[in-house]
């Protein structure tokens, strides 16, 4: 959604809208429209927007391979100011102060590309179903949630596994 800067009034823009995911370019992970709910001030050329986004995610547990839903709730905060005059977006080189600031361009403001940002850094690096989940067997790929498995399977580090030859002797 693109915002024009001239039209935020002086008491700040409030955007309360639900959006498709495929706006987003995250359909693979989100399963219905995502819920997102922002106020946007604007302070001379700074712009200050706060928010929060409710979407559900599909993921697939990292342990059991088991598909699941998750909803996610992320609260932002952040800033923009306008890119420096004669400055390529590409080139801009920061300051330890500037990590935390975002640029725009030009007289409007595409806020489609902070709702994907937030989505995109709230989906878990590794996601589980449960914290207790056991996972698959490694040998016959059994689900231990569902049934424990007979391998016999003994968690030996590699690297000791000439020491155990010594014990038979």
């Amino acid at each position: 959604m693109l915002v024009k800067l001239k039209d935020i009034p002086e008491e700040g823009l409030h955007l309360r809208y639900k959006e498709n995911p495929e706006q987003f370019s995250v359909s693979e992970y989100v399963n219905k429209d995502i819920e997102i709910d922002t106020h946007i001030i604007k302070s001379a050329d700074a712009l200050f927007i706060n928010g929060s986004i409710e979407a559900e995610l599909r993921m697939e547990c990292s342990r059991c391979l088991k598909v699941f839903t998750v909803t996610i709730n992320p609260n932002f905060s952040v800033n923009y100011m306008p890119l420096p005059k004669g400055s390529d977006e590409d080139e801009l080189e920061l300051g330890k102060g500037d990590m935390e600031i975002g640029f725009y361009k030009g007289d409007t403001f595409d806020i489609d590309d902070l709702i994907k940002e937030q989505i995109v850094l709230s989906i878990p690096m590794q996601p589980l179903c449960s914290l207790s989940c056991k996972g698959i067997c490694p040998v016959c790929g059994q689900n231990l949630n569902i049934k424990e498995c007979n391998c016999g399977q003994e968690n030996i580090n590699p690297q000791f596994a000439a020491l155990k030859n010594l014990l038979k002797k």
